[in-house]
């Protein structure tokens, strides 16, 4: 029996049990989402920052592939190999033209969720680098978003992993 003089929801539920109900709903369906939508965080993380997307047919696996923003500032990106293989390192070097200091690179999955990589770039002169040893995966190839962020601005690519 609720103690005398307690609040109460509509249906009798005393407001306290209500509010911990609804809480644990938006908690269940917030992490829902997240599984379901992983870059989600990503670009939760990049609202408002300037974004540049590689430019529009290059790819990795030819050479080096560049983004470019508004101020002119050109991140360009190689990563060899090119598709990468199974127990294979991929080595990811960036190099920037105009203002911004590479900080990290992010790897996330396109087409399966295989969990969020943040790696840290570190400087080798002129450029930076990072090796990482991208997840195997079931289907035949897939698609890696890699996204060069600097700190103030985020330059987005792609990469290929294959599983043979």
């Amino acid at each position: 029996m609720p103690r005398p003089g307690a609040d109460r929801g509509a249906r009798g539920l005393p407001l306290g049990r209500l509010l911990q109900g609804l809480l644990w709903a938006l908690a269940v369906a917030a992490v829902g989402a997240l599984w379901w939508f992983p870059d989600a965080i990503s670009r939760l993380r990049t609202l408002g920052v300037p974004y540049a997307e590689m430019e529009p047919g290059c790819d990795l696996a030819m050479g080096p592939c560049a983004a470019s923003f508004s101020d002119g500032t050109v991140v360009r990106m190689e990563a060899t190999p090119q598709p990468s293989r199974p127990g294979e390192p991929v080595k990811v070097s960036v190099r920037v033209e105009g203002s911004g200091r590479p900080v990290a690179l992010e790897l996330q999955g396109v087409e399966m969720a295989m969990g969020f990589l943040r790696l840290p770039l570190v400087e080798a002169g002129e450029r930076f680098t990072a090796s990482v040893d991208l997840p195997v995966c079931t289907t035949e190839r897939m698609l890696w978003k890699a996204d060069v962020v600097l700190d103030d601005r985020v330059a987005g690519f792609f990469l290929w992993s294959t599983r043979s």
